[in-house]
């Protein structure tokens, strides 16, 4: 996802960042951001056995985070490993 978006970032002149950190008091970051358009971009890694995110509490924690986002006037977009490869097709619908 990284590689396209990072093509896009320069074929485009958008500012395309990993790992934006959007609140100023939680720690809370996406995984890609184009900040001034205030697009935040999440890969869900439901497989991963890493992955904090398939509990309860892992999901309770990104709705939060999701709807504080929102709140900030962010949009995010949420890929999987089912749908990623259309990102771009995605986010430009939200330019």
């Amino acid at each position: 996802m990284w590689g396209q978006l990072a093509w896009f970032a320069i074929t485009e002149n958008i500012d395309v960042v990993r790992e934006h950190r959007f609140h100023q008091v939680r720690r809370w970051r996406f995984d890609f951001a184009l900040p001034a358009y205030k697009i935040g971009i999440e890969y869900e890694g439901l497989n991963s056995e890493k992955s904090g995110h398939t509990t309860l509490l892992g999901y309770t924690g990104d709705a939060e985070k999701y709807n504080e986002a929102q709140a900030l006037g962010w949009r995010v977009i949420r890929f999987t490993v089912k749908n990623y490869k259309t990102v771009l097709t995605e986010l430009k619908k939200h330019l």
